[in-house]
């Protein structure tokens, strides 16, 4: 600060030699020189005070290693989040970390919804939902032609087909119909199954065997049907990438391939064709519920991969020594499996960001290997 003080002395010496003389001025100029310093101080004080603060309020937010690593347990820790059903009818739950069992007979589950269990029951088959608390299956729709069920990735439409041929979306859990339409005559006498949503349109598999072949109910008030050449059988649909616009097919789709190897081709339908990415040597387990990742289990029975849904590229592999059983994605970020331990049987839940995996449940062997049911919405 002596610099600035010297500098203003002689600024003022030379005023004075060249101005008139002004009463005061060498004690004004003095005066603002000190004024100056002192905002020059308290503003570098200031600053820094801000700084240290800043400082330690980031370094507050910020969880050091053993906090990443408390929080990264704290994801793996708890009963599965999505029911288990077991063979034998069983339909097993976790309310309050408390373990559940509700008896559904011969009811197959087809997803978790936000309004409750969605199954597929009885003889002539039916679509039914289970409430949270409920402990019979409310039927939303009898004579199904099939047990195939499309459910939307919100939880809030589902896709049946009927004796006629009707193709039938009912509100979730009103179980309104939304709309019907009919499959062309050109697939008179072949099964139409509809197996997934993929933005907004539904996802349907044509035929039986080896002329199994796919097709398209758009979304909207479009009623007609149209054939996807080229694909095969659908496997499952995601609504990842959808732009939304009217003219848009849809998101992601994964369809069965004749190759001997590579048995899986994804998808991006947007244009009505995409860019496909082939699944070799694994089999198809699934989109993720953000549509983001493919769940797949490879060929040797002994590992489970996740890939990226848009490009293939692996993002985690887990081995599962045993051999995992049954598997599904928990959450986007999490997946289940059940493995046989000894006398025992373990759901498993790994974490697709840490790959990190812990015990989640476990079940006696005469229970049966429980499988996660697909939650969605």
């Amino acid at each position: 600060m002596d610099h600035l003080e010297q500098d203003l002395r002689a600024e003022f010496v030379r005023r004075v030699a060249t101005l008139p003389g002004l009463p005061g001025l060498a004690e004004a100029a003095v005066r603002r020189g000190r004024r100056a310093r002192r905002r020059r101080a308290a503003t570098a004080t200031c600053a820094t005070s801000f700084v240290v603060v800043f400082a330690l309020a980031a370094a507050s937010l910020l969880p050091s290693s053993g906090r990443r690593a408390d929080i990264a347990a704290a994801a793996l820790a708890g009963p599965p989040r999505v029911p288990v059903f077991l063979a034998q009818g069983g339909v097993v739950d976790w309310v309050d970390g408390e373990r559940r069992t509700r008896q559904i007979g011969e009811a197959r589950p087809v997803a978790q919804v936000p309004a409750g269990l969605l199954v597929v029951a009885g003889f002539p088959l039916a679509l039914g939902l289970l409430g949270a608390d409920g402990e019979q299956p409310r039927i939303l729709m009898a004579g199904l032609a099939a047990g195939a069920v499309a459910v939307s990735d919100d939880g809030r439409r589902a896709t049946v087909a009927a004796p006629s041929g009707q193709l039938r979306e009912l509100e979730l859990p009103s179980g309104r119909v939304l709309r019907t339409a009919f499959a062309p005559q050109s697939y008179a006498g072949e099964p139409v199954l509809p197996v997934a949503y993929s933005g907004g349109a539904v996802l349907l598999t044509i035929g039986e065997g080896s002329r199994q072949r796919s097709a398209l109910w758009e979304r909207g008030d479009d009623q007609v049907v149209g054939a996807l050449d080229g694909f095969g059988g659908v496997l499952g649909g995601a609504d990842a990438d959808f732009s939304g616009d009217r003219d848009a097919v849809g998101g992601r789709g994964a369809f069965a391939v004749p190759n001997d190897r590579c048995r899986t081709e994804v998808h991006q339908l947007r244009n009505g064709d995409g860019s496909p990415w082939k699944l070799c040597g694994e089999t198809f387990a699934g989109f993720s519920p953000d549509g983001e990742g493919v769940l797949a289990a490879d060929a040797t029975g002994k590992a489970l991969v996740v890939r990226g849904s848009g490009d293939g590229d692996v993002k985690r592999t887990w081995t599962v020594p045993t051999g995992p059983r049954t598997y599904a994605w928990e959450s986007s970020a999490t997946v289940l499996y059940a493995t046989v331990e000894g006398d025992r049987t373990v759901v498993v839940r790994c974490s697709v960001r840490s790959g990190d995996c812990a015990t989640a449940a476990e079940f006696f062997d005469l229970e049966g290997v429980p499988q996660p049911v697909r939650s969605v919405g």
